[in-house]
């Protein structure tokens, strides 16, 4: 019985040691400290400090590990396309089928040492696992933006809401 005990031990330690990366929004990471140093070396924004390891930003785009019971994944970016416009992309993937999904973007702009909206979309999926928006805007070159993005999951009287924000961009 020890011996049989020891050497599932021995099994556990090895599958914890050597199993596979977890891989998260197509980026592959060898542990919690590889997310935490990727926030780490990205931070150019003073909001990634504020969800430490839930947070991962690679090429300027934010994804949210689960830490909810229905919200799986969330995601938003915003990359500065040229001639004056900006790309804008929200997502939310449920674990499973969920009564409704809602995205509530906010364009962002910095002015005056503050956050101010310069410009909000909202959509709403039902009986989905996954709900995604996409656009582009007109912004001032010179300026620079942000996209916060809310994620809710609605299931029977259980409502999941959280978000995310990108780090800062300058137009050129």
């Amino acid at each position: 019985m020890k011996r049989t005990v020891s050497i599932l031990t021995m099994i556990f330690i090895f599958f914890i040691a050597v199993a596979p990366t977890n891989t998260y929004a197509h980026t592959t990471y060898e542990s919690i400290e590889g997310i935490k140093a990727t926030i780490a070396g990205c931070g150019t924004s003073e909001d990634t400090e504020k969800v430490h390891s839930k947070l991962v930003i690679k090429n300027n785009i934010i994804y949210s590990i689960k830490s909810n019971k229905y919200i799986m994944l969330k995601q938003s970016s915003i990359h500065d396309i040229g001639d004056g416009f900006v790309s804008i992309q929200a997502s939310t993937k449920a674990d499973g089928n969920v009564d409704k999904l809602g995205l509530r973007i906010h364009l962002e702009i910095w002015t005056d040492n503050s956050w101010s909206t310069v410009k909000s979309w909202s959509t709403d999926k039902y009986d989905t696992k996954n709900i995604d928006f996409k656009a582009v805007y007109s912004v001032k070159k010179g300026k620079i933006y942000r996209i916060r993005a809310i994620h809710t999951a609605y299931k029977g009287t259980i409502t999941e809401s959280d978000q995310t924000i990108t780090s800062y961009i300058t137009i050129k």
